[in-house]
């Protein structure tokens, strides 16, 4: 029973706290009414690029890639809400996908088929390796927002990310596919069952930390399309704080977004008569 009745002091307690830092404060004889705070939740969609930085060293020693590039897509919802009228705090919940590409080109030494007639040759041949990542996240980023004017914000938040899809395909690809042999022009192939192409790994980035954390600053501007309805257009950089895997020295994905929100104001720190 004394521990039912500390609980309930406690919750009584938790309610009084947060109907005293949320709610709209009351005026009294000596000190006007604050205004209330504005609250707006909207959805967000989002179009850029992602950038590897670093090098990715895969399963096959000798090999090596970098500079890998693709295109990204953020979708998701944002919540924000006043301090006061130039400082906002809020939270952005969202899909992104992170997948990158590279390739590289070099001279192999291997044993090639000859289709006819049938036999076999070793000499070095040109391949070209493709590396492709396939990444995709969910991340929660709660922020804090200025607005020095109205119609600009400046925003910095911190990400946590939970990866749900971590892939990595190494594929090498024959680039020469006819020689010369004994005087005569043969058709040469990998093997029956890959003739051009074969796929050297194609599995889950070993080593990958499943939670990431960012650094995510942004700019962006403000459009009103009615009294409770917003525009805002931005552009985002998403930094790495921690490493992309264990296995990995100084690989990781960097992106950039631009990003259009469009947010339905709750409630109005100040109303408007048109």
């Amino acid at each position: 029973m004394i521990i039912l009745f500390r609980f309930k002091i406690f919750i009584i307690v938790l309610l009084l706290l947060s109907d005293n830092l949320f709610g709209q404060k009351l005026g009294t004889p000596l000190e006007p009414q604050a205004p209330p705070q504005q609250m707006e939740l909207g959805i967000i969609f989002g179009l850029g690029n992602n950038i590897q930085s670093g090098i990715y060293q895969p399963k096959c020693p000798e090999c090596q890639f970098e500079d890998a590039q693709g295109f990204g897509i953020i979708v998701g919802a944002i919540f924000i809400r006043d301090f006061n009228s130039k400082i906002q705090w809020g939270s952005a919940l969202f899909f992104n996908t992170l997948n990158s590409k590279t390739s590289y080109q070099r001279m192999e030494l291997n044993k090639l088929w000859i289709k006819k007639p049938t036999d076999f040759v070793e000499r070095t041949y040109p391949y070209r390796n493709v590396g492709e990542f396939q990444v995709g996240e969910i991340t929660l980023i709660p922020f804090l927002q200025y607005s020095p004017v109205e119609f600009l914000f400046l925003r910095m938040g911190i990400g946590a990310s939970i990866l749900t899809d971590y892939k990595f395909k190494h594929t090498k690809e024959l680039l020469k596919l006819l020689d010369t042999l004994n005087g005569q022009i043969v058709d040469i192939v990998l093997n029956n069952e890959n003739p051009i192409i074969e796929t050297v790994e194609d599995d889950e980035i070993a080593g990958t930390n499943v939670l990431r954390f960012t650094l995510e600053p942004t700019i962006g501007f403000n459009f009103e399309i009615s009294n409770q309805i917003y525009f805002l257009p931005s552009f985002t950089y998403s930094i790495p704080i921690t490493k992309f895997s264990s296995m990995q020295n100084d690989f990781n994905l960097n992106r950039w977004r631009i990003m259009l929100e469009l947010r339905l104001a709750l409630k109005l720190r100040n109303i408007k008569i048109n």
